[in-house]
Formats: structure tokens, sequence, C-alpha cells
């Protein structure tokens, strides 16, 4: 950092970094690694012990040789300026044990925090007081028994992040989340399987009557159930497994098998817990039985909020929104194996938000399958007030794709303002 600007003629330098208050200046190394901010204390007296004021600290043990040696910086800075004055706390470790490192009990009761960011395992004390009267966000990487304590602790809690959820971190059955604050909950990765010596799945329960944003990804538990409000508006859902979920194309090493694996009563009726979101995104690589569309074809449950749709799921999942979302606006459909794209004209009657309100659909990696070409003719015939239809082709091949747009070219119209685009 050039502190100096040099002199012109016979001006003298000016250092305008240490004109500036001590509150400044903590304000512009609170945005940086606390080994940085540290580090600033060589630079002269003044700046000696100025990290120490700094509100936010933010460790990283990729900055460093060891975990050993990491662990004990971070015990140490933490003793060396206390807790009082926290107001952002970020840790983060890519090896698993470290149990080198001991969070102080005082740093679970700092009255000032509030953004709590501790990515390893094991990170809330087993015993003890937690009290976070000013904390607002908490990011936590894995969960153990101090979940619902730690959530108690927290009142006025608004956005909760738990990544990397297993079995060998519960001793107990069911991950409960249950809070009257939060307003944004995010769950990645819940590799949560069945106990074999045991009669029951491990469970994941959410309780948060405020909610407005809700994440799911990569959950495996077959036990999942939300008690939600009107309050939530937009939901992400993605029952793909951990290593699926960022993948473009994680249908091609799918096998027949895995396909085949239909979806339990649980994640139905979680989706459906789901009917006063505005905006759902759904994924899976699941297929519906026969048993299980006919269950869900008799359920009363209606998505009268829905104005927008995103899907990368079984087709049958299709005729489920366009019965019950009547109020659909924007649809867009993504990718799925060839075996989930089963489209049927099931709706004995034109659904509702066909009639009067879906007026965009985008459909992504059109492969010029039949089934694509039969859901395509099917909205384009009934969606009377259709504005536009864009076709984002998978394949090269010109001739296919040309052959592809001048069918669709010919398909009926219910609307005359539609517009067709392809990519």
């Amino acid at each position: 950092m050039d502190i100096t600007r040099q002199s012109s003629g016979n001006m003298p330098s000016v250092d305008r970094i240490s004109s500036l208050t001590d509150g400044v200046l903590c304000h512009i190394l609170s945005f940086l690694p606390t080994k940085i901010s540290v580090a600033t204390s060589i630079l002269a007296r003044r700046w000696r012990f100025l990290w120490a004021y700094v509100p936010s600290l933010d460790f990283d043990c990729r900055n460093h040789d060891t975990d050993t040696k990491f662990a004990h910086i971070v015990n140490r800075v933490l003793l060396l300026r206390g807790v009082q004055s926290i107001i952002t706390f970020r840790l983060r470790y890519d090896d698993i044990d470290c149990s080198d490192c001991l969070l102080p009990q005082c740093l679970f009761t700092c009255k000032t925090l509030v953004d709590l960011r501790l990515h390893f395992r094991n990170c809330i004390p087993s015993n003890g007081v937690v009290s976070l009267p000013s904390l607002k966000k908490l990011h936590i990487y894995g969960v153990e028994n101090g979940l619902r304590r730690m959530l108690s602790g927290c009142p006025v809690l608004e956005e909760l992040i738990i990544d990397q959820i297993d079995e060998d971190d519960l001793d107990f059955y069911d991950v409960i989340i249950s809070s009257p604050t939060i307003t944004r909950l995010i769950m990645i990765s819940f590799q949560i399987y069945s106990d074999e010596s045991y009669s029951r799945e491990y469970g994941v329960k959410i309780n948060v009557p405020a909610l407005r944003y809700l994440q799911v990804e990569g959950c495996l538990s077959k036990e999942i159930s939300a008690q939600l409000t009107t309050s939530l508006t937009e939901a992400n859902i993605s029952f793909k497994k951990d290593n699926e979920i960022l993948r473009e194309d994680y249908f091609v090493d799918k096998t027949y098998n895995e396909m085949e694996e239909g979806y339990s009563s649980f994640e139905l009726n979680f989706v459906d817990s789901l009917c006063n979101v505005k905006s759902l995104k759904l994924s899976s690589g699941k297929r519906f039985s026969v048993e299980e569309f006919r269950g869900q074809s008799k359920s009363i449950i209606r998505f009268d909020h829905l104005t927008r749709l995103d899907l990368a799921v079984d087709w049958l999942f299709l005729t489920k929104f366009f019965e019950r979302a009547d109020n659909l606006q924007v649809l867009i459909i993504r990718e799925v194996d060839a075996r989930l794209k089963c489209w049927m004209e099931e709706p004995k009657q034109v659904p509702k938000c066909l009639l009067s309100h879906l007026g965009t659909v985008r459909i992504y990696q059109f492969e010029c399958a039949e089934d694509e070409f039969k859901l395509v003719r099917y909205i384009l015939r009934n969606a009377q007030v259709l504005k536009r239809m864009e076709i984002h082709f998978k394949c090269y091949d010109i001739c296919l794709k040309t052959n592809a747009i001048q069918r669709i070219f010919l398909f009926e119209r219910g609307s005359e303002a539609c517009e067709l685009a392809f990519k």
C-alpha cells in the first residue's frame, strides 16, 4: 500500500492515509482478511494495535501452512482483542479435523455480533449459554446437536445457511430447524440416508413461519416436512444428489435403476407445502410411478399465487402445475433425461393458466424428440395470451434444427400475438 504521494517541485509529500481517523481506518481494514489486517501493525506505531479494533474477523486456513498453526493464530487473535465489538466473524477450515481450534465461549454470548460464519464441523459448543441478541446471519458447515440450542439463542436471526449435512454429524434422528424470525433459509447437501439398524429414516423438519425464501439442494432425506405460511414467496428445491447439483450433464451417467427411484410421499407433500410461493424452481432426477401420479391427481392442493415456474423434473409435473396454478405467467423447462420427457395431454379441459395468464415459455436443451414437439404443439395451440416462446436447441445439426423450426412454425397458435424465437 502506497500511503504517500510524492512531492511536486518543493511541495512536501502528503500522507493521506494517516490523516484519516481511527474509525475510518478500522472500517477499511474490515474489508481485508484478518491475516492482512494484523500485518498492518508493522507500518508505524499508530498502526500497531489498530487491527484489534476492527469489528470484522475473517480467518481462512488456506492462507496458512498447517491446521495446528492456524488454530493457534485464531485462538491468539481472539485472546488479544476480545470479542466485545465483533460484528462479523468468519472462520473457514478445509480440513474436517479442526479439534485444535477451540472457540471461546464468549464468542457465543457476544452482544454486537451480526454475521457469524463457521465453515467447519463441531463449531457449536457442546455446553454453555448461547446468547447472540444481535445476530442476523448465521452460516454453518454441518449440523450437530447444538443446532436447536444455537437457534434458540438468536432471537433476531434473519438468514440461516446450513452446508453439508450427513448422518455422521448426527446422533439423533431429526434435523429440526425452528425459528420465528428467519426469513431466508438455505440448506445444501443434506446427505441423510436411512440407518439400517433402526426402523425409520432420518428426517428434516422445518418450522419457520416468517420465511420468504427457501433453498434446498441435494436433500436425500426420505422424510422432509415444512410448516410454512403465506409469507414464503420464492423457493428453489433440488432433490438431486450432491455431485449432481452443479452439473449441466448430470443425467448422462445416470443408470436406469437410479432413474427408477420414485418420489416418497414426504417429498411430494413437501412440494405441496410450497403452495403459497410466487416463484418456484424444482429439480429432480426421479420419475413418477403410475401410483404416485394418480395420487397427485387426487390432491386438492392449489398453487394460486404461483406466477413463475422453473422445472427440471419429470414432465408429469407439468400436468400437475397446469391444473393447479391458474395464475402462472412464466414457464421455464430445463433439461432432463429423455425418459422424463413423457408428455401426455392429460388435462380434459384447457387449464385456466393457459387461457388467461401464461405469457412466456422458455424451453432449454431441445433435442427434437417427438414428446418435445407434442409439448410445444399443446402449449401453442392452447395458450390464448402467450406472447413469446423461446426454444433453445441442444443439437448443432443445421438440417435438424431447420426442419424442427419449419415444423413448429406450422403448429396452430391460440395467440396471434405469440412470437417464436429459436436459439
